[in-house]
C-alpha cells in the first residue's frame, strides 16, 4: 500500500473513526511501503500518531494534517516528529498548530528548501509567530491562502523578504478582504502599503519567481503592482484572477506587458476586464515576445458576450490575436526576437539606474 487517506466530517464518521484509530496507527507503524497518508479534516487526534510515524513513517513523502485534532502535548508530539521524521520529503505540512515548528525547523540539520501550505489555518494570534520566524525556516514554496492576516499582512510580507529561498508564494484568498471593505482612508493606505511591500519581494535580485494574488479582490489597489511589473526581472508566474481590475486595471496591465520581459504565465481570468480591456491586452501581447502562456479568460469572454449590444466581432477579434501572439511566442524562430527584448530592457535598467 503506497497511499491512504481518510476524509468526513459528519457525526457519524467521527464516531466510527474513534473506533478505529489504534488500527490505523498500527497500520502507519508497520506499513513501509506507504508514501502518501492523507488526514485532511478528518479530525483525527495527532497525538496518537507521532510515534507510529517515527517507526514506519520515515519513508512517507506526503503528509496532509489540515484540520486534524491537536491535544494538550502537542509541543511535545511536535518535538518527535520534527527530530525523527525526514522533513525535507514534506510536500504539504499544514497544521493548526505550528509554533513549535517553526521555532524547531531553523535547527534541524536535515532541513532543506520544501513546500509549506498553512493555508486556512493561522489565527489572529499567529501572525507574530509568523512574523517572528518566518525567515528562519527556508522553504522553497509558501501558501498562506484564507488567512485573513488584514492589519497583520504588512508584518509577514516583510519577514517573507528574509527568506532567501523562497520561489513560489501564494498569498491569495482572504487575507485583506476586510479592510477592502472598509470605507477607512487609512485602511485603503494600509492595503497600499502591503501590496508595495509585495513588489518588494520580486525587486532587484529576488529569488521569487511564481506569485499567486488571485480570489484576493484587491481592485484598484492592484495597481500598485501593476505599475511596476514591467521592470519586473525574476517573475516567471503570477496570478492575479478574481481581483476586480476592470478596464481601467487591464489597461495598467497591458502597458506593463509591452515593456516586461521575464513573465512566461500569467493568469487573468474574473477580473471584469470588458471588450476594450482584452483589445488592451491582445495589443501589449503583440509587442511582447516572451510570455507564452495565458489562461483562456473564460469567464470575461463570456460577461462581455452577453451584454447587450456587444460587438462580438471584435471581442473575438482580440481574442484570436491573442491565441496568435501566444503561438508566435512559442515557436524557436522567436527566440532571437525575444533574447533581443531581453537584452534591451535589461540595458534600459542599467542606463535607468546608472543615471539616478
Amino acid at each position: 500500500m503506497r497511499q491512504c487517506g481518510i476524509h468526513g466530517r459528519d457525526a457519524v464518521f467521527y464516531e466510527a473513526l474513534k473506533i478505529y484509530v489504534s488500527s490505523l496507527v498500527n497500520v502507519v507503524s508497520l506499513c513501509t511501503t506507504l508514501r502518501v497518508l492523507d488526514l485532511t479534516d478528518s479530525g483525527f487526534p495527532l497525538d496518537k500518531i507521532w510515534a507510529a510515524l517515527k517507526y514506519g513513517g520515515l519513508q512517507i513523502e506526503k503528509l496532509c494534517l489540515g484540520g486534524c485534532h491537536v491535544g494538550r502535548k502537542s509541543t511535545d508530539c511536535s518535538q518527535v516528529i520534527i527530530l525523527h521524521f525526514p522533513i525535507e520529503s514534506l510536500c504539504l505540512f499544514s497544521l493548526y498548530y505550528f509554533t513549535y515548528f517553526f521555532l524547531t525547523a531553523p535547527k534541524t540539520v536535515a532541513l532543506k528548501p520544501f513546500h509549506l501550505d498553512i493555508s486556512a489555518t493561522c489565527e489572529k494570534s499567529c501572525s507574530s509567530v509568523l512574523e517572528a520566524c518566518l525567515a528562519g525556516v527556508q522553504c522553497r514554496s509558501l501558501s498562506l491562502r484564507d488567512n485573513n492576516l488584514e492589519g497583520e499582512m504588512q508584518g509577514v510580507i516583510h519577514a517573507l523578504g528574509n527568506i532567501k529561498t523562497l520561489r513560489r508564494l501564494d498569498i491569495g484568498g482572504a487575507n485583506l478582504l476586510a479592510l477592502r471593505r472598509s470605507s477607512k482612508q487609512v485602511h485603503a493606505a494600509l492595503i497600499s502599503k502591503t501590496i508595495l511591500d509585495v513588489v518588494k519581494l520580486f525587486s532587484d535580485d529576488s529569488p521569487l519567481e511564481e506569485l499567486f494574488l488571485s480570489d484576493a479582490r484587491l481592485g484598484p489597489h492592484l495597481s500598485v503592482l501593476l505599475n511596476t511589473l514591467g521592470a519586473a526581472t525574476s517573475l516567471r508566474f503570477l496570478d492575479i484572477s478574481n481581483n476586480d481590475l476592470g478596464h481601467f486595471g487591464a489597461r495598467i496591465l497591458s502597458k506593463a506587458l509591452e515593456l516586461n520581459t521575464s513573465l512566461r504565465s500569467i493568469v487573468i481570468d474574473n477580473n471584469h476586464l470588458g471588450v476594450e480591456g482584452l483589445c488592451d491586452l491582445a495589443t501589449a501581447l503583440n509587442i511582447n515576445r516572451t510570455i507564452t502562456s495565458i489562461s483562456y479568460p473564460v469567464q470575461d469572454v463570456c460577461e462581455c458576450l452577453t451584454r447587450a449590444g456587444c460587438d462580438r466581432s471584435r471581442i473575438l477579434g482580440a481574442m484570436t490575436l491573442i491565441e496568435s501572439c501566444l503561438e508566435r511566442n512559442r515557436q524557436p524562430s522567436n527566440a532571437d526576437t525575444a533574447n533581443f527584448r531581453i537584452t534591451a530592457g535589461v540595458s534600459l535598467l542599467f542606463n535607468v539606474t546608472t543615471a539616478v
